[in-house]
């Protein structure tokens, strides 16, 4: 990797991600990511948005990123939305956008698709839908990001339901040994189906923490100085 692509001593970068806006980002993520002052994305949905918006705005202006979760938590268990159309898809979207502009007067820049593939009715791949209107698109798979070469409408994750801090820490240093931009996603926190655990978590973002020479910020963030670096 170019070490040029990342600012001066910085030799990767690092995107922690919360889908849902779930109570367990707002009482567990949040207020330890503050207290290390570290900025991430929350792609909020429509009900975990009006249920706090001071919340959530206040929340902006700390540093951290909102983004469009309006269909995180809809998925199945392979990732589709199989009783939705693509009509569907399009004004839960829209709806959520506007939203966001009625109350708090700004529209996204990032969207997150569910876990899995993005089909919908029919089998139709939807997400030509999200990745027309919004410039980040964090998809639903695995991987990592080669910061000379992003897909900034499809961006690659680590999941990380079912993982242990050692695992979730391997995976990520593997990655920004290489220079690569890595996004780490996260579900509940020690509570939910696909949870993390809460102790695990907060290993995790103490170890982020630690890392001098790694760039953690929101997707938007890091994806505006990467699109504009090359």
């Amino acid at each position: 990797m170019e070490s040029t692509i990342w600012p001066e001593g910085v030799s990767a970068g690092l995107s922690l991600t919360y889908d849902g806006g779930q109570p367990s980002h707002r009482e567990i993520a949040i207020p330890h990511l503050n207290s290390l002052n570290l900025s991430s994305t929350f792609f909020v949905d429509g009900s975990a948005w009006v249920e706090d918006v001071p919340f959530w705005t206040w929340n902006m202006k700390l540093g951290h990123e909102i983004g469009n979760g309006c269909l995180v938590l809809c998925g199945e268990d392979n990732g589709s939305l199989s009783r939705w159309t693509t009509e569907m898809v399009m004004t839960e979207i829209m709806q959520t956008n506007e939203m966001f502009r009625e109350t708090a007067g700004f529209e996204p820049k990032s969207f997150a698709f569910p876990w899995g593939y993005p089909n919908c009715s029919g089998g139709g791949d939807y997400r030509f839908i999200p990745q027309a209107k919004f410039i980040y698109c964090r998809s639903g798979m695995e991987g990592h990001n080669n910061p000379t070469n992003i897909a900034p409408k499809y961006l690659k994750c680590i999941r990380s339901e079912g993982l242990n801090f050692i695992e979730l820490r391997n995976l990520g240093q593997e990655s920004l040994n290489r220079g690569e931009w890595v996004i780490y996603s996260f579900d509940g926190i020690g509570e939910g189906e696909r949870a993390i655990d809460a102790k695990t978590h907060e290993d995790l973002v103490n170890w982020i923490a630690e890392q001098e020479e790694v760039w953690v910020a929101p997707i938007s963030t890091i994806g505006d100085h990467l699109i504009s670096a090359v």
